[in-house]
């Protein structure tokens, strides 16, 4: 029987103390500068193509707010089951870690998400599946990191300890303002832990079934459909973002901006098999109209349903969700 889910409705550090630090950090993160892995881990998320926008500037939050937020962070760890740390509690080069995401990673503590931040994230994990937060067999916990950054895997070399089953989120995707964004964000990071083993598994067999269900080599597909997929975006004069960022979910308003969110999506899928898989799974969240409109322009029926039907129990354990808030016209 089909399960089906129904969607629910920063503090400013001292400046002084950020730039206190400023001059060790910079050494260190030199240091560091030429480490391929940790170039990758902090410039590979702003190639993720998450739903990032401009964010707004963060609040002062008192000492009593801090320790309000600390209490949930700890209700939300104990209800499903995982570790919530910050990015400054496991790592002591966190602030030289930040000088890799710019000014805004210096004067911003990011391990200080408010209260609202955290009700969200207790929401958007309400509405997935246990599977995805549950420990595995060995017992290993999912280890939500609150760092500058959103990805999934431990890959910051040298800067933080290795959790096998580890996803870092950043404030900046857990807004009150778009609540759908967060948990599409989350589904993604998820397809990615739950199919290749956090993000480091080469040899999942989710892999071999994705290309057994596409029909063809990954490689060949990619090439194909990337031909495709700006010849589509030519002819709809749309711009797409190599990038793969695009506009929150919540804030899309016409079936251009949609359209653009689609072709922008399915081509940055198009980086990688793992990448293919957990586009495949924030789709899916977003409803079955939207999986269709987002693949069948690009693969025949049988595989769109087979690409469904794969998301739907590999990945979300038999959930599916409803059709997200769609304009009242097509696409």
């Amino acid at each position: 029987m089909s399960k089906s889910k129904e969607l629910p409705p920063t503090r400013r550090s001292s400046l002084m103390q950020r730039f206190a630090l400023l001059g060790i950090s910079v050494s260190t993160a030199l240091l560091f500068k030429g480490d391929n892995n940790l170039n990758n881990a902090f410039a590979g998320d702003l190639s993720s193509g998450h739903a990032l926008v401009g964010a707004p500037a963060l609040p002062f939050v008192s000492n009593e707010g801090e320790q309000n937020s600390n209490k949930l962070r700890e209700k939300i760890a104990d209800e499903f089951g995982i570790e919530i740390q910050t990015l400054d509690e496991v790592s002591t080069a966190a602030t030289a870690a930040r000088i890799f995401n710019g000014l805004e990673g210096l004067l911003f503590s990011y391990q200080d998400w408010n209260e609202q931040n955290l009700n969200l994230l207790e929401h958007t994990l309400e509405n997935l599946p246990e599977k995805f937060y549950q420990p595995d067999e060995n017992g290993e916990k999912v280890h939500i990191i609150l760092g500058p950054l959103t990805h999934c895997g431990s890959s910051i070399k040298n800067f933080m300890p290795f959790y096998p089953r580890e996803i870092m989120l950043s404030s900046l995707y857990f807004r009150p303002e778009i609540p759908l964004s967060a948990t599409w964000v989350l589904a993604h990071e998820f397809g990615h832990l739950v199919t290749t083993d956090s993000c480091r598994q080469t040899d999942s067999p989710y892999l071999d079934k994705i290309e057994e269900i596409l029909g063809g080599n990954f490689d060949q597909i990619k090439q194909d459909l990337s031909g495709e997929i700006q010849t589509q975006a030519e002819q709809s004069d749309l711009s797409i973002e190599e990038s793969g960022f695009v506009l929150p979910i919540d804030s899309i308003k016409t079936p251009v901006q949609e359209a653009i969110v689609r072709l922008t999506r399915l081509k940055y899928g198009l980086s990688n098999q793992e990448e293919f898989i957990a586009v495949i799974a924030e789709s899916y969240f977003l409803g079955k109209n939207y999986f269709q409109r987002m693949y069948a322009p690009f693969f025949p029926q049988d595989v769109v349903d087979n690409l469904y039907e794969f998301a739907r129990y590999n990945i979300f354990d038999g959930t599916e969700y409803p059709d997200y808030p769609y304009y009242s016209c097509q696409a």
